[in-house]
């Protein structure tokens, strides 16, 4: 049995980063030079053939999640998948921490649906091909390669300049090669932060509040009651908190209305 994780709208084509423990390359530019083994990328290029644009065109977006090296494709363990998924998450954020609004910068805004990560199970014989969908209710799908074809949906658009913060990122991979349990609140935050920026279609604006207002309570550690109070310190103290190299956060020579400088 083999495995291969891959996000089928990543919004760069041309993708190849290597961050840590992570790779992610663009698998019809770059696949040839990682997977070695020519019956291994054979089977991983048919299968990801199935991914189409609306035109039924094969999807250049195509990007293959590899964690640790393993382009032999073998199948991740639990905590391998998760931190692959913290990977993400985090990469997700922070490119929507980079977003563009307003005119002169159509195309160049990304949302959770492009950062979708599928992990495929697959052998290296047999027409058949087997896969999950759904979210509410989970539906195992079992169909035949040349049958199957998976429509980019209209609402994941294209991204002409995709940007990130590459030192937020930095951290957020060095945390999570950490592996302090403690840090786990961090990611839970983002989980929520993903539900909040969807843009499939007949999603409620207010639901997006909602998620946001769910992530600050993860962060923050929130009670039930008085949230506003503890959040306004949680601030408060972040503000005081020295920074790693001791320099402490800047100050503007202003006062707020309680009359501190900050």
């Amino acid at each position: 049995m083999y495995q291969f994780s891959f996000l089928p709208y990543f919004p760069a084509n041309g993708v190849d980063l290597k961050v840590n423990r992570l790779h992610l390359f663009n698998l019809w530019r770059a696949g040839a030079g990682y997977i070695q083994d020519p019956t291994v990328r054979a089977r991983v290029e048919r299968i990801a053939n199935i991914y189409v644009t609306r035109e039924l065109k094969p999807l250049d977006q195509i990007t293959i999640a590899v964690l640790e090296e393993n382009y032999a494709m073998k199948p991740l363990e639990g905590p391998q998948t998760n931190d692959l998924k913290n990977y993400v998450l985090a990469l997700l954020f922070c490119s929507i921490a980079k977003n563009n609004s307003g005119s002169g910068h159509v195309n160049s805004t990304c949302t959770s649906e492009h950062f979708t990560l599928f992990h495929q199970d697959f052998n290296l014989e047999g027409e058949f091909i087997g896969y999950p969908t759904g979210s509410y209710y989970r539906v195992e799908n079992v169909n035949t390669l040349g049958r199957t074809q998976m429509v980019k949906p209209d609402y994941v658009g294209d991204v002409l300049n995709h940007r990130y913060d590459r030192e937020l990122f930095g951290a957020f991979c060095n945390l999570i090669d950490q592996n302090n349990s403690d840090d786990n609140f961090i990611f839970a935050a983002l989980g929520w932060m993903r539900f909040a920026f969807l843009n499939s279609d007949g999603y409620p604006y207010a639901s997006r509040v909602v998620m946001v207002a769910t992530a600050y309570e993860v962060l923050f550690d929130l009670p039930d009651f008085k949230k506003e109070d503890t959040l306004a310190g949680a601030i408060e103290a972040l503000l005081q908190t020295e920074r790693m190299d001791r320099t402490g956060l800047p100050k503007l020579r202003k006062q707020n209305a309680l009359g501190k400088e900050k």
